[in-house]
């Protein structure tokens, strides 16, 4: 079972961040950045703000 308590929360935080940062990021990786953050989310029970580097480990599972 997934506890999915934050995960919009952090997939908008993530899209966020992805657009505000320098340099510019393609929308097409801004998107995998937010979708990463909210799966991340997911991880462990509760609601908690995902690590870099939790969200650049599903990057690289779900983009090898």
């Amino acid at each position: 079972m997934a506890d999915t308590i934050g995960a919009g929360d952090a997939s908008i935080a993530g899209l966020l961040y992805a657009t505000l940062r320098p340099p510019p990021v393609p929308p097409p990786q801004r998107l995998a950045f937010a979708l990463a953050c909210g799966a991340a989310a997911c991880t462990r029970p509760g609601a908690h703000a995902p690590t870099p580097n939790e969200i650049h480990t599903i990057q690289k599972e779900t983009h090898p």
